[in-house]
Formats: C-alpha cells, structure tokens, sequence
C-alpha cells in the first residue's frame, strides 16, 4: 500500500479504478470467484506498473487495460507443475477430431480468409454438445491482413454467441498468431490494438469463454465459412441452415464421439 500511496494515488489510473469500484459490484461477475484481497493485490501492482511505464516511456493505460490484465493474472493456474490458464487453453496435443463441448456450452469455431488480392473475410460455426449445427455465420471484412480477419472472426463468433444469449462458450481458432495477440501485454502503437481491445473486452466479460488453439482440420466448416463471406457484403450473415458440405463434416465428425 505504501507503494501505491507513494507512486499511484492521484495519477488518472487510480482515480478510474476508484470510479469503476464505486459504481459497479466487483464482488460479483468475473471477479467473484476470487478474494477480494487478491483482486486489490494485483491491482496495486498493476498501478504501480502503469504508473512506471507512464513516467519513464510515456505510455497510457486505461482502467479498462488494468481489470482486463487483473483477470488474466487472475485466471493463471499451476497444473501438474504447469502453468495454465482458465481462459486460454493452448494446448501441445492438438484435438485429432472434432470434439462436442460440455452440456451447458456452446462451441464457436471461427476462421478468417484472405485472398491474394488481399480482400479479407471471416467466418465461423456454432455447434451444441451434441454436434448439432446451430447457425453459421459469414462476413466481408474488406482490405485486410491474415491477423485482422482472424481477430475479426473471433470477435464476430463471440457477439453472435452472446447475442443468442450463451453464458459458457468454448470458442477454437487456428492461429497461434491471434492466439498470443491476445495474451500479449504491451499493446500500444500496434496498428490493430483497437480490434485487439474491442475482443479482449468481450472475452473478459461477464461470462464464460474459453480459448482454445486448434487446427484448420478440425474446423473445416469454420473455414468454409469464411471463404464464404467474400461472397456477401459488410454486414454478418447468419446461416441457420446447415450446408451441403458441413452436413458431410458433421456426419464424419459423428463417428469419433
């Protein structure tokens, strides 16, 4: 405490984070799961942090930046003397076959397409714990990288997921570029870090989302999508009819849970 009297009370930072304390429950939601202790210690530290890269590189961070760093530190966890994290699960053994979720969540599979031409799109699939289709989703991009539709793609599977009003979803990407993006502190001046924010605010939430990193072969529908959307214009298309060349995934995918 003597730290953040020292280096932090007074500075913008603080002052948001007491706005933001005040006017919400941070006992409830994401953070509840947690003492309160342990929340205020890392906040404190994150401050401090803050405060430091302010002074000596110039650099901002906004309190959004802090709760959303406090929950990832939050969520790290020692497994068999590993460590591992509650939200992105990245894996060594890639899933050989598709795999359903648990009983109360959905899975997302998401994909971006970028053709040489450089038009991007994305795409993606939400399927229930019984591997049943339960909409597609396609959406043109326009003029972008590899990175930005796949950042895209996650952040369109995650609005569709929440606006169907699912609280637990497992959603699978297959780029472990976009995957470390996400993780990554240090943000600032990246030419993509407003999609970067617009995705990490809906990952942390009030729900549950998990991460994980898979490959293209298991979410062959995602990407079918997403070589879809440069056919469509701007706006999300949903697909609640499952396609020709799904069903035939799907049937395959049957076969191994």
């Amino acid at each position: 405490m003597a730290t953040v009297r020292d280096y932090v009370l007074g500075t913008d930072q603080w002052n948001e984070w007491l706005t933001w304390n005040t006017r919400h429950k941070p006992g409830r939601g994401r953070f509840g799961s947690f003492e309160w202790m342990q929340v205020l210690s890392w906040i404190c530290w994150l401050l401090w942090n803050a405060r430091c890269k302010y002074l000596f590189d110039g650099a901002t961070t906004t309190h959004k930046d802090i709760l959303q760093r406090c929950l990832h530190h939050l969520m790290e966890y020692t497994s068999h003397q590993k460590l591992k994290h509650k939200i992105f699960c990245l894996d060594l053994e890639e899933e050989e076959y598709w795999t359903p979720p648990p009983s109360n969540s959905v899975r997302i599979d998401v994909d971006g397409s970028v053709k040489t031409n450089s038009q991007a799109a994305c795409g993606g699939t939400i399927r229930n714990n019984g591997g049943e289709w339960i909409t597609g989703f396609t959406r043109y991009i326009g003029v972008g990288s590899v990175i930005e539709a796949e950042l895209e793609a996650i952040k369109t599977g995650l609005e569709i997921g929440r606006g169907l009003g699912y609280g637990k979803i497992q959603l699978y990407i297959d780029s472990i570029e976009a995957f470390n993006i996400l993780m990554r502190d240090g943000m600032n001046g990246h030419p993509l870090q407003s999609l970067v924010n617009e995705v990490r605010e809906l990952i942390y939430a009030n729900w549950d989302v998990e991460i994980s990193y898979t490959s293209r072969e298991t979410i062959r529908c995602a990407d079918y999508m997403a070589k879809m959307g440069h056919q469509t214009t701007y706006q999300t298309m949903l697909v609640p009819s499952t396609p020709h060349f799904c069903r035939q995934i799907i049937a395959e995918d049957e076969k191994h849970y």
